[in-house]
């Protein structure tokens, strides 16, 4: 719990992975009267700038950061004291640099990591980049492209890691060496969606705030992935231009005249529906799945021998975002 006299650091943080279910988490805890939820998302202060970024934002990380203006952060946001204080930021379990930082910073802190089924995450995540401009290879060429970007340079290896940030095992291995596992919970997308009447006041008790608080959109859906491609029959010819400016468009106008980026994407959807549909409805081939699950089994046998806890919940069968 946050102390008056000091500044207002955060007493825990939702650390990760990405399209594992943190943006609905962080939603959910702040609606609990006594947590202060940072309403700024995956701001990464932990994560090197240029990773973020890209390469022109290149500069040490000890030279431009500052526990002072980190809790400058919560400070301008209004961060209550009497609240228990909380950030999301779902890059820095995979980014290893940030486990150092974070236990320098918050040497008490406590941390929520969400994990996800890593063959529909890596999908998931897959058509979120496309969705922002970043990826323009498709599924599988980008995955054989991987290990060259990551490689390459630190924002290719920040967002464009699509097997890596799957492998838990070895990220949480890594966030184990910094922090202690008793600061550490790890639970699932699939479990939240499924039980959040068990989830969410385990998740409570752990931050010791009031487990029975009954949380009014516990089975909403928060941050689906709304990346859209067009429709087969608008694909080709002058009927696909006709959809691309459309499109365009449509995105251009929402963006100027709605600030909110949930109630922005949930708009440019509905208006975009006649021409385009969203991407994630799409199914990843059987072959790239089947190797997908191959790749990834062992991994999860690692995770489940180094947390000494079950994944039953990953069955390897096709779903949807």
């Amino acid at each position: 719990m946050a102390e008056p006299d000091r500044m207002p650091l955060p007493d825990f943080v939702v650390a990760g992975e990405r399209r594992s279910g943190t943006s609905g988490l962080s939603a959910l805890l702040a609606q609990h009267p006594g947590i202060f939820m940072h309403p700024k998302r995956d701001r990464g202060y932990f994560v090197d700038d240029e990773a973020r970024k890209g390469p022109e934002a290149k500069a040490g990380w000890d030279r431009t950061h500052s526990v002072e203006d980190y809790a400058a952060f919560f400070a301008d946001a209004g961060a209550e004291t009497g609240k228990i204080i909380g950030e999301k930021s779902a890059d820095y379990l995979f980014w290893r640099p940030a486990h150092e930082r974070l236990n320098q910073y918050l040497p008490e802190a406590k941390f929520i990591i969400t994990l996800r089924n890593p063959v529909e995450r890596a999908w998931s995540h897959y058509w979120n980049e496309v969705g922002k401009g970043r990826e323009r290879l498709s599924f599988e060429t980008a995955l054989t492209a991987e290990q060259d970007r990551k490689q390459r340079d630190a924002y290719a290896h920040n967002h464009l890691s699509y097997v890596a940030r799957g492998f838990y095992d070895e990220s949480l291995t890594h966030f184990f060496e910094h922090i202690s596992r008793d600061r550490v919970l790890v639970t699932t997308l699939e479990s939240l969606i499924s039980d959040p009447e068990t989830v969410l006041p385990e998740i409570c008790r752990f931050l010791g705030a009031d487990p029975r608080f009954r949380f009014p959109e516990a089975r909403g859906k928060h941050n689906p992935n709304w990346t859209m491609t067009p429709k087969p029959w608008a694909e080709r010819g002058s009927i696909a231009r006709i959809a691309s400016g459309y499109g365009l468009v449509t995105e251009k106008v929402v963006k100027a005249l709605v600030k909110d980026r949930d109630r922005r994407r949930r708009l440019i959807g509905t208006l975009k529906s006649p021409f385009f549909s969203l991407a994630t409805k799409r199914k990843i081939s059987r072959r790239t799945r089947a190797e997908l699950e191959d790749l990834y089994k062992p991994h999860i046998a690692a995770l489940e021998s180094l947390l000494d806890r079950r994944f039953a919940e990953w069955t390897f069968s096709e779903a949807g975002d």
